[in-house]
């Protein structure tokens, strides 16, 4: 049961068709397979399209490419000139931020000196003043 015709049935529009006895949706399941037709037809076609996609329209494209080069050698000489320059910006790129981190390095060990310096003199100015108070102390 189908149709084209879209008819008012209880305050909304649907496709229906019109009996003597009275309005049938085409939509309702209870009285039409047409949604669950629709829904494996659907379904089953459109897994067809993604299938013949994948085998016959991606392969030819593919084989039209690998057409393009004369030999698998043209195809390995490009990638691998290809990954060598990548390969060696990288490394370039890895070079210089070891070049930064030990830099870095080395600017933290004088902080780390410098504080270490100046701890100690605090430290010894500090045991001179409690031992110059002792001795006050031991005076009085």
């Amino acid at each position: 049961m189908g149709s084209n015709a879209t008819l008012e049935s209880n305050g909304r529009k649907v496709r229906a068709r019109t009996y003597p006895w009275g309005i049938v949706d085409v939509e309702d399941p209870k009285y039409s397979d047409l949604p669950h037709l629709r829904e494996m037809l659907c379904k089953t076609h459109l897994q067809d399209l993604k299938d013949v996609t994948s085998d016959l329209h991606y392969e030819s494209f593919r084989a039209q490419q690998l057409l393009g080069k004369r030999n698998l050698n043209d195809i390995y000489e490009d990638d691998a000139y290809e990954n060598v320059e990548v390969k060696y910006k990288i490394i370039q790129q890895k070079d210089e931020q070891i070049r930064d981190m030990k830099q870095q390095i080395i600017d933290m060990q004088q902080k780390l000196s410098s504080n270490t310096n100046e701890y100690q003199s605090l430290n010894s100015s500090v045991e001179i003043e409690r031992s110059s108070s002792g001795e006050r102390f031991t005076k009085i």
